[in-house]
């Protein structure tokens, strides 16, 4: 490996420097913005025409919902566990779950019981055939009466959602929020890991295990600790079949996507705490990147298919490992992207760094608003799409920043600090990043 192939990696040479990491601002503002897209497609492409019109999907419109689906949010979070390395150096314990609290936790309360229930409103005032799927049990929620009757319908159904929890029910009223709670748990639940992990018995172990990826390509096998737990919970769950009879997979399915999203922020928090880790995957990334778009290349075709993770079988495991395989190649390719091109700041990520969080909060109603007015208007999808996103980018950052940034009582709600962080003469700054980890 060149000095020059090196140089982006200088700011990791000290595990326990304060210099900021503008790959992780990068990487959490462009998966972030990516999202939107994203949302747009998948809802008024893919679920509008499986779920409202019986159509089936466009093919494009439902590889590009896979793709997506596949690897970004576990980015996300092996970022946030990167970032909580940093965020730990700056922090005592105390102040680190205060901040996890004030900035997570109470934005996302307030965001479901205020702007959830109007993106769910909108919805089912517009496709009042959802109630039929009986996602909760029927609360009495009637398509056409006014919001305040459907408000206290809604938080019934919470209610029965917070009491008997899926992901079906979670999806209706965590919607894209759902992640913030897991977020939140990791953030506080091993923070007793993270701190024996800085102690010198932990940076001892965490130099054992780097210790292990210095052959060039090992870096690529980590993809096997999020298969495995995906292929335990389909265990678990045809031994519990053949036990009891009946088993919701729905279950076995949050279980391992729990302890996926926990391998990726254990794993960001280690990386980020040691260099040779680091420069490993690094390496890795160009390979990591080529062979991630192949194996996603490969699950889109009959052989990508040809049988269910849900199954203890030869193929199913083959498809479970192929597919945890390609999200690890994807994560880390995107990672070594993000260390090769945008080791920068400028005006763009300074804004972005702060709003992103509110910006993701926001997008999702005025999305939902403006789409269910879009898509009456019976537009090719060629125009749709891109009005769509216009138009949800562009309110969201208008209320973004004439309300949120400039309100002080929305400042804490959507969970930015009640003043903006002044920068320093180059126009940065040194704390720990502005969205919530």
């Amino acid at each position: 490996m060149t000095s020059s192939t090196l140089s982006p990696l200088r700011e990791a040479e000290s595990a326990s420097s304060p210099a900021r990491r503008y790959e992780l601002d990068w990487l959490r503002v462009l998966i972030i913005v990516g999202l939107i897209p994203f949302h747009v497609i998948m809802l008024f492409v893919v679920a509008a025409q499986s779920y409202l019109s019986g159509k089936s999907p466009n093919s494009a419109a439902e590889i590009a919902t896979s793709f997506f689906i596949l690897w970004p949010i576990s980015l996300l979070f092996l970022v946030a566990g990167a970032s909580t390395w940093f965020a730990l150096a700056r922090r005592t314990p105390g102040q680190y779950m205060s901040e996890r609290l004030l900035r997570l936790f109470f934005p996302f309360v307030f965001a479901t019981l205020t702007l959830i229930p109007l993106q769910v409103y909108a919805i089912v005032h517009a496709y009042p055939q959802l109630l039929n799927m009986k996602v909760v049990p029927p609360t009495g929620m009637h398509p056409q009466e006014s919001f305040a009757e459907f408000y206290p319908q809604y938080l019934a159904g919470y209610g029965y959602f917070l009491r008997h929890f899926s992901s079906a029910r979670e999806a209706v009223f965590w919607g894209h929020l759902w992640f913030v709670p897991r977020l939140l748990l990791y953030a506080l639940a091993t923070l007793p890991v993270l701190l024996w992990l800085r102690s010198k018995s932990g940076m001892g172990a965490i130099a054992r295990l780097a210790a292990m990826f210095a052959v060039p390509g090992t870096t690529l096998l980590l993809g096997l600790m999020i298969a495995l737990p995906r292929l335990g919970g389909a265990a678990l769950y045809h031994l519990d079949l053949r036990l009891y009879g009946y088993v919701n997979w729905d279950y076995y399915s949050l279980g391992s996507q729990l302890v996926v999203f926990l391998v990726c922020f254990l794993l960001g928090y280690v990386t980020y705490a040691s260099p040779p880790l680091l420069r490993a995957l690094h390496r890795d990334g160009p390979v990591a990147l080529a062979l991630g778009i192949l194996v996603f290349a490969v699950l889109q075709t009959p052989a990508g298919h040809f049988a269910s993770v849900t199954e203890v079988t030869p193929g199913g495991i083959l498809i479970t490992c192929l597919r945890a395989e390609g999200e690890w190649l994807l994560i880390a390719g995107s990672l070594s992207v993000a260390l090769r091109f945008f080791t920068f700041s400028n005006s763009l990520l300074r804004y972005l760094s702060e709003a992103a969080y509110p910006l993701y909060v926001l997008h999702m109603p005025v999305l939902i608003l403006v789409g269910v007015t879009v898509v009456q208007w019976h537009l090719p999808i060629a125009i749709t799409l891109p009005l769509v996103v216009i138009a949800t980018l562009a309110l969201t950052l208008g209320f973004y920043e004439f309300a949120v940034k400039r309100i002080m009582p929305l400042r804490l709600l959507f969970g930015l600090r009640a003043r903006p962080v002044k920068a320093t003469a180059r126009g940065e700054t040194h704390n720990a990043p502005q969205t919530p980890q």
